[in-house]
């Protein structure tokens, strides 16, 4: 139960992170938007408002933390001698490393660029800083990877008896749609996919939650969640998400 109540504890704390952080950014910083506008514009924005960007980006940096603790619980709790299992432990932490490092870009490198942007003109190696660091390794591997956790738990989960079923199930559709958002950041043609990320996002923060209640719950409850829980984290899905295509 103690394994459990981490567990919980920590997936709760990933997804109220990640709220807090996307909406502090989605206002100051015009996130996730202004990382694909152009590069003077981004360096500007950033510049006026490092004060209130850089802790949140550290806050954002920290889920990357608390996805490679709760990957790891996971996988103490259930099956670990499944491949499915170790899978899951190593796409999950992957996921974790590649997203701190996309995030602490803004922690760490853009405040000395900042600095020195009296002198010289840094914008160019911010860009090239947005392209491979956030683009390509926090956001394409980063999502990459977590899809890859998303469908090998679906197979953890899926003969824990004392879990619902419809958790594992919901893993899986997460899993496949954030494949989908890992592709996005490449660019080109995968473009279009922009629209799937915020809703697909919430999915998996609303799946979190869920899973979090699950494991809270006490041993000699039913294992299948209630219909409130279900019908409460359509709701929350839908404040999170709907009001950004109003």
């Amino acid at each position: 139960m103690t394994l459990q109540r981490q567990a919980a504890a920590t997936l709760i704390l990933y997804a109220m992170l990640t709220l807090v952080a996307y909406s502090l950014l989605s206002v100051v910083f015009h996130f996730p938007d202004i990382l694909r506008e152009p590069i003077a514009d981004r360096f500007t924005l950033f510049q006026d408002n490092a004060r209130v960007i850089v802790p949140t980006y550290y806050a954002f940096a920290l889920t990357g933390l608390l996805q490679i603790t709760f990957s790891v619980l996971l996988f103490s709790l259930f099956n670990q001698t499944r491949p499915n299992a170790l899978l899951a432990l190593v796409f999950g932490v992957l996921s974790g490393l590649t997203q701190m490092l996309g995030y602490l870009r803004w922690v760490a490198a853009l405040p000395f660029l900042a600095s020195q942007s009296a002198v010289a003109d840094m914008s160019i190696f911010e860009g090239v800083l947005n392209t491979y660091l956030g683009m390509t390794v926090g956001e394409h591997l980063g999502n990459l990877f977590l899809a890859g956790w998303l469908w090998n738990l679906r197979g953890v989960l899926k003969p824990v008896r004392a879990l619902d079923s419809r958790l594992s199930a919901m893993a899986g559709i997460a899993g496949v749609l954030m494949l989908a958002v890992a592709f996005e950041p490449l660019g080109g043609p995968f473009s279009v996919l922009s629209p799937l990320t915020l809703p697909v996002w919430g999915l998996v923060v609303t799946w979190m939650l869920l899973l979090a209640y699950a494991l809270l719950r006490r041993r000699d409850a039913s294992p299948r969640l209630p219909n409130w829980a279900w019908g409460a984290a359509m709701l929350f899905w839908l404040v999170n998400v709907v009001p950004a295509f109003i």
